[in-house]
């Protein structure tokens, strides 16, 4: 990540986890605003009644500090899968089920995310999913290749470059913490 002057965010996490309410409220909503006002709007009662997902692909707001938040669909998504069972959606021709493609999907934004952030925040539920942590193992695996930024630029080193990879944070119950991941 060459570029200094900005600080990438994203969010990954399950459906109806709070993503996008996490990111608002980084972003500056206060928790007491009306949550139809927030940056990213929060999932409905009545949609997470319906096990809908409000977020679809990755939404991006820029702070006036340069601060770029990227809020995405849910990985895995229950929601997703259903709208292209029951909506006959044509799959593309590599993937015969839709189980493979939502999957395909998830792995690629996460693989983005890595590969463009700085923090990633995984927001979970109250409980650790390890099958989440095993998915987030096989996002990292098939991120294309970014060197970590250099910094001496003569190429005078004898040390292979180093991997770039963001930091890992995460919340749970809307609470974020930040974990080191990797720098």
């Amino acid at each position: 990540m060459e570029q200094t002057d900005v600080l990438v965010v994203g969010a990954l996490g399950l459906q109806g986890t709070g993503k996008s309410t996490v990111l608002s409220l980084l972003a500056g909503n206060q928790p007491e605003e009306d949550p139809r006002s927030f940056v990213f709007r929060p999932q409905p009662p009545e949609l997470r009644e319906r096990g809908g997902a409000q977020t679809g692909g990755i939404d991006l707001f820029v702070t006036q500090e340069r601060v770029l938040f990227l809020d995405t669909q849910p990985i895995l998504s229950p929601a997703h899968l259903d709208h292209l069972i029951n909506n006959d959606r044509k799959l593309p021709p590599e993937f015969a089920l839709p189980h493979a493609y939502v999957e395909t999907q998830s792995l690629q934004i996460a693989a983005f995310l890595f590969t463009v952030c700085h923090v990633v925040l995984l927001v979970q539920d109250w409980f650790t999913d390890l099958g989440l942590y095993r998915f987030l193992q096989t996002a990292e695996m098939v991120k294309p290749p970014t060197p970590s930024p250099s910094h001496d630029s003569s190429g005078a080193g004898a040390e292979e470059p180093s991997e770039y990879y963001p930091h890992l944070g995460e919340s749970c119950g809307s609470a974020p913490w930040i974990l080191t991941h990797r720098s």
